[in-house]
């Protein structure tokens, strides 16, 4: 008798590509984003933000505070870095700070 070949990994990677050709995983992506977003760069910088979206890989965060948007200029690549840690992937490449 022939064992079965289980399927699981043929569906994982069928879901994956099923979500990234329809576009879903970046709506899933922001979603996460938004919701760890004060878990991921802390409470002050949280409660200034106003909008997150994402395009192309690159994040658009919408401040209140042109100070704050000014400073965060300089802290852009710990943003990126603390996204994808928090994650474990790549999920953006740049941040752009609005």
């Amino acid at each position: 008798m022939k064992k079965r070949q289980s399927n699981q990994s043929h569906i994982k990677d069928l879901i994956t590509r099923f979500l990234e050709e329809n576009q879903i995983q970046k709506h899933i992506d922001v979603y996460e984003i938004k919701s760890h977003w004060h878990e991921i760069v802390g409470k002050m910088l949280s409660n200034h933000t106003t909008e997150l979206s994402l395009r192309e890989k690159i994040l658009v965060v919408k401040l209140d505070s042109s100070t704050l948007r000014n400073e965060m200029l300089y802290r852009r690549e710990s943003v990126i870095q603390a996204v994808n840690n928090h994650f474990g992937k790549k999920i953006i490449q740049d941040v752009l700070f609005m």
